[in-house]
């Protein structure tokens, strides 16, 4: 890896420690196997002259851990003695420094070895504490071993805490311990909590004549069967066996019609036009029976489900039909039968299902119409339906459809919430070749939906493309699939997902010591008399004040209580601008192409660590040219952009195993980023200015709203849902008060920059403004939200203004 990208933890980058009567550290530590092997763990400095350091070099029978200091090695550990090579376990490292006894111990699982310590006592007054790469000087070194920490303690010898960084939430690049408050730096982290919001691709793979697909759900495996192999893919070790089928073959439909049978450990193909099926036996690779071909097929993007040997289907799509009907095939019978064709369930397909224990399963959304004709209406269906498998019965949860002001369709599954009361899918817009997949969160009783912040490319060909989301309980895991012709590719998020506010930690309260709790009791006395005195005397004053108050009710917007400088600067919002060093304006510096080409990397970066491949800019910039022609034009085009950006100041674009990333530096200003910062400042302090000013800047406008582009739809989205649930946080959790009525009405404004059919943002603007008395102008602008919902959606708004304010 690029030494540059490197993660670094510095425990003490504001001033060090004072260990000169001797202390312990004690974290925990998890090693990667086959991600290098060789590299520091810790090191811990004293006076800028006396070192610690723990060295891990993984793939030896020798020694495996090194305490060194200097050019010694005071004592070290190998495999053999903490029970043998395990790279899944969590080894518990502990290092004791008694300057006292000039002894320093290091524990690792219990076991304790010593050596002798060979640092002045004084020095250990000045003491800093690094994991990882750093560049301290005298101490450089960008050698790391490949490895988790969790739980860094700090104790001195009386046993009492005196840091504690348990490095899960985290703030931005800071992270702070649990008793001080002190901050700690990380550079280029991989948090393992961001793996709650970040999905990540960890399988792709072009199969040629691929049929489908079947989830083993107790070993970790998918399986891709073609019309030749079949393709294993073990989602433990992320490797991928190929076997070739010994006889017979599976039903070649091109309907992703298998599913797998764990008590029979087979893959069972099914037709809807044969009643018997093709079994696939994994142990001898032979298929059952020698399948027929499958007529023009009727039912594309059905839902299925396998329970005690019978398959049961729902909707579909074929011929310019919708179908709706439930069907099920008992493969002991070797017939289809149709348990019912629902008139309580409109004709579908792209619809997600998902089973219950009890025989049951939910059924949500699709796309189709009610008579079925491909011709006669067409629309999106949001409506929730719980399906009696043995009998057909079907209760209706709730119905939204045409209430959305934005159009999706999900998955073909849905997983239950960790709490039961509602489900995961994932949903898309299938208008669009080039969409993306987003976890959407939609609860039973109530219809709440949640968007998560995060989504996945999806190359959408309807009857050629297909996705799935699965959870893999063993491993913690949401998966999901995706097939596009011949390509396969597997994303995971850890479970529970997260949004990206649920990683922010908040700033730990710091407990007062006792001198910070003792005051002398005449200064106590003086303090509570002077405070009775200005109370008398200036309570008039605050009942003046209040008045005066609750009249600035009549002004509707805040004043502006920032300003973007504009010198060393990149604007975002409310439209792309650049400004050098000096403030000249260098926006017409960025040709269309230097400007698409620094939007993209700009923000692939700032949505993972890795930032964009180079084959994915030839994709998005330069798809009508040959890999050797788009090359020339990018990096052509990267040293035009370098030129513009050096104008700015502190920007980089850095490549790393053919990945492109840029690193805005601290000396440039980012509106982007400034907004992402305040709205963690925000979780751990709320403040009335730092609200304010949040709602300034979104109130700037949109994020990039020239840029109309497909790959920047799923940016724009994520960041639009990332304000508008920040901007609602404030209002539900009475952040801000229902009688500051200016504060309330610049949220309902700055929502409907982000969202224009924002229905409880326009809610929320007409009760505030019927509060200020201004009963006109919420009918207005009423009237003004309801002619452009219609416009838009195709539908009259369901919700009345009398409903709105009572």
């Amino acid at each position: 890896m690029n030494q540059d990208l490197r993660t670094s933890l510095n425990l003490t980058p504001k001033s060090p420690f004072d260990f000169s009567d001797g202390f312990s550290m004690e974290f925990e530590a998890q090693f990667r196997n086959g991600d290098g092997y060789f590299g520091f763990v810790y090191r811990v400095i004293a006076d800028d002259k006396y070192n610690l350091d723990l060295v891990a070099n993984l793939n030896t029978q020798k020694t495996a851990f090194w305490l060194v200091s200097k050019d010694s090695i005071l004592t070290g550990f190998t495999w053999d003695e903490l029970g043998g090579e395990n790279y899944e376990d969590w080894l518990k490292i502990k290092l004791e420094v008694n300057p006292f006894s000039n002894i320093v111990s290091l524990i690792i699982n219990d076991v304790r070895k010593n050596g002798s310590l060979n640092i002045p006592q004084n020095s250990l007054s000045q003491t800093n504490v690094f994991f990882g790469a750093h560049k301290t000087p005298h101490f450089v070194s960008t050698d790391v071993a490949p490895m988790k920490v969790r739980d860094i303690h700090f104790k001195n010898f009386s046993n009492q805490s005196l840091a504690y960084w348990k490095l899960e939430r985290h703030r931005h690049n800071q992270v702070y311990d649990e008793i001080a408050s002190m901050v700690a730096e990380v550079k280029n982290p991989n948090w393992d909590i961001d793996s709650h919001v970040n999905w990540k691709e960890v399988f792709d793979l072009s199969v040629s004549n691929k049929l489908g697909t079947a989830i083993n759900y107790e070993e970790s495996k998918l399986f891709v069967i073609t019309r030749d192999e079949l393709l294993t893919y073990d989602m433990n070790n992320s490797t991928v066996i190929r076997n070739f089928f010994e006889g017979g073959s599976p039903y070649d439909c091109r309907l992703n019609s298998f599913v797998y049978d764990q008590k029979q450990n087979v893959i069972i193909s099914y037709a809807f036009d044969y009643g018997e099926p093709s079994i696939l036996d994994l142990r001898t690779m032979k298929w059952s029976i020698t399948a027929d071909t499958c007529d023009l097929p009727k039912y594309w993007h059905h839902n299925r489900v396998y329970k005690d040997n019978v398959i049961y289907t729902f909707a579909g799509y074929g011929l310019y039909t919708f179908r709706n009907d439930l069907k099920k095939l008992n493969i002991e019978d070797q017939k289809w039968t149709t348990i019912h064709d629902s008139p309580h369930i409109s004709p579908r397909y792209l619809s997600s299902l998902g089973s219950t224990d009890d025989g049951e399963v939910f059924i949500f959304g699709g796309y189709g119409s009610k008579s079925g004709g491909q011709h006669l209406d067409p629309h999106y269906y949001y409506d929730l339906n719980k399906v009696n498998l043995q009998t057909g019965e079907v209760e209706k949860y709730w119905d939204k459809t045409r209430q959305y002001s934005h159009h999706f369709v999900p998955v073909a599954s849905m997983v239950p919430t960790e709490h039961g009361d509602g489900f995961y899918t994932l949903i898309y817009d299938n208008s669009k070749f080039e969409t993306s997949l987003s976890l959407a969160k939609i609860n039973f009783e109530n219809s709440d939906f949640k968007i998560f912040s995060d989504s996945i490319p999806y190359f959408f060909r309807d009857i050629e493309s297909w996705s799935d989301l699965y959870y893999f309980e063993n491993k913690q895991r949401l998966v999901a699939l995706i097939t596009t012709e011949d390509q396969v590719t597997v994303s995971e998020l850890a479970y529970p997902p997260l949004l990206p506010l649920d990683t922010f930690q908040k700033l730990p309260s710091r407990g007062l010591s006792f001198s910070d709790k003792f005051i002398p009791s005449l200064l106590l006395f003086l303090f509570i008399l002077i405070c009775l005195v200005l109370y008398f005397l200036i309570k008039k004053y605050w009942l003046k004040q209040k008045i005066v108050e609750e009249n600035k009710i009549e002004k509707e917007i805040l004043e502006p209580i920032f300003v973007r400088p504009k010198r060393s600067a990149i604007f975002f919002l409310g439209g792309f601008q650049a400004f050098d060093k000096e403030g000249k304006n260098l926006t017409a510096e960025f040709t269309p192409t230097l400007r698409q080409l620094f939007l993209i990397i700009y923000f692939y970066s700032s949505n993972n660590d890795k930032g964009v491949s180079s084959s994915k800019l030839n994709e998005l910039i330069w798809p009508d040219k040959s890999d050797s022609s788009a090359k020339n034009n990018r990096n052509v085009n990267i040293s035009k952009l370098r030129l513009v950006l050096e104008k700015i100041g502190d920007v980089r674009i850095d490549n790393d195993a053919s990945y492109w990333k840029i690193t805005i530096g601290e000396g440039v200003y980012d509106d982007f980023q400034e907004l992402q910062r305040l709205i963690i400042d925000i979780q751990s302090e709320t403040s009335h200015f730092k609200v304010g000013k949040l709602i300034n800047m979104l109130a700037i406008g949109e994020l990039c709203p020239n840029i109309q582009t497909e790959w920047m739809d799923c940016f724009k989205v994520k960041f639009s849902n990332l304000a508008i649930d920040t901007l609602f946080q404030f209002v539900h959790q009475n952040v801000v008060s229902e009688t500051d009525l200016a504060l309330r009405l610049s949220i309902a404004e700055a929502i409907l920059i982000h969202d224009i059919l924002n229905e409880d943002a326009i809610k929320l603007k007409c009760q505030v403004l019927f509060q200020m008395g201004k009963k006109a102008m919420a009918i207005q602008a009423f009237e003004k939200f309801s002619k452009e919902y219609e416009r838009m959606i195709g539908a009259p708004l369901h919700m009345k203004l009398s409903g709105v304010y009572k």
